[in-house]
């Protein structure tokens, strides 16, 4: 079955890249992050290749952020991602390992946006 006309092809011509998606942020906006209480500095910037937004070969470090606190408690909390998907619970000890910080901006950020369609515009799969 070939794609609809409005479709991407999985990759893009050779030779050209697709624009990634972005997020403005001004300065002075709030940046949510929930971390575990054994990380007593909340700007880790880890490097061990565990999630789906780390680098490859650990060039480079990932401190996850979210635009707002609700975000990071679904990002982090949710057991979505569990194998057995009746499991739709957050137990007292998994919300008290976890502390949340807030980090201001202090100059115009440009993120990449990778929620709702951010990814399959890229046509990454996760």
């Amino acid at each position: 079955m070939g794609r609809r006309p409005s479709e991407r092809s999985a990759a893009p011509p050779p030779g050209t890249t697709w624009p990634l998606p972005v997020l403005p942020v001004a300065a002075g906006t709030l940046l949510y992050r929930l971390t575990r209480t054994h990380h007593p500095d909340p700007a880790f910037f880890g490097r061990l290749r565990t999630y789906r937004f780390d680098a490859p070969d650990g060039s480079y470090g990932v401190c996850y952020l979210g635009t707002t606190l609700a975000c990071c408690l679904l990002e982090v909390l949710v057991p979505l991602r569990h194998p057995d998907t009746a499991r739709r619970f957050v137990t007292e000890a998994q919300i008290r390992s976890y502390y949340a910080a807030v980090a201001t901006t202090t100059r115009p950020l440009r993120l990449a946006y990778l929620a709702d369609d951010g990814l399959a515009q890229l046509a990454v799969l996760c």
